[in-house]
C-alpha cells in the first residue's frame, strides 16, 4: 500500500461521509424547522470537515517519521475524538 492509495481512500471515504452528512443535515432542518439547529449542524460540520483533512495532510508527515501504521492510528484516534467533541458539544435539556 502506498501513500498515494492511502490519500485516495482517505478522500473516498471523505466523500461518502460529507454526502450522507449533507443529506441526514437536510432531512433534519426540513423535518425541524428549525434555524438555530441548522446552523449548529453547519458549524460542527465545518469543524469536522477542516480537521479531517488538517489530519489527512499530518498522516503524510507523520508516517515520514513515526512509520506507517503508528500514523494511521493517531489520525483515525484524532478523527473519533474530534468525534466525540461534536457530540458533546450539543445542548442538553
Amino acid at each position: 500500500m502506498t501513500l498515494y492509495s492511502v490519500y485516495l481512500y482517505l478522500f473516498l471515504i471523505a466523500l461518502s461521509h460529507s454526502r450522507i452528512r449533507v443529506i441526514r443535515n437536510t432531512i433534519i432542518m426540513n423535518e425541524a424547522g428549525n434555524q438555530i439547529l441548522g446552523r449548529l449542524l453547519s458549524f460542527n460540520e465545518m469543524i469536522f470537515i477542516t480537521l479531517s483533512v488538517g489530519l489527512s495532510i499530518l498522516l503524510g508527515v507523520l508516517s515520514d517519521f513515526l512509520g506507517f501504521w503508528v500514523a494511521w492510528f493517531m489520525v483515525i484516534f484524532l478523527n473519533v475524538t474530534v468525534l466525540f467533541f461534536i457530540l458533546l458539544s450539543k445542548d442538553k435539556k
